[in-house]
């Protein structure tokens, strides 16, 4: 709801990093699936962005993915 709208990257990309979780959470999709997907994701959110919310998404969801991989193995 943050996002100006008129950055595709950011408006469609947050929005899939959110839906994304939440199919893990709620086991909707397999979670290495879910999990390769949020790996991929903020690598293009952050070189496609033009605003920092974008941007500050995807180093929140490279910093989860870092911090706790090994416990998401």
């Amino acid at each position: 709801e943050e996002s100006c709208g008129k950055c595709t990257p950011c408006r469609e990309g947050t929005w899939m990093i959110y839906n994304t979780i939440e199919k893990i959470s709620k086991r909707e999709i397999e979670f290495k699936k879910g999990m390769r997907i949020l790996k991929k994701l903020p690598l293009k959110i952050k070189s496609l962005t033009a605003c920092p919310l974008g941007e500050s998404c995807a180093i929140i969801t490279e910093s989860f993915l870092k911090k706790y991989s090994d416990v998401l193995k």
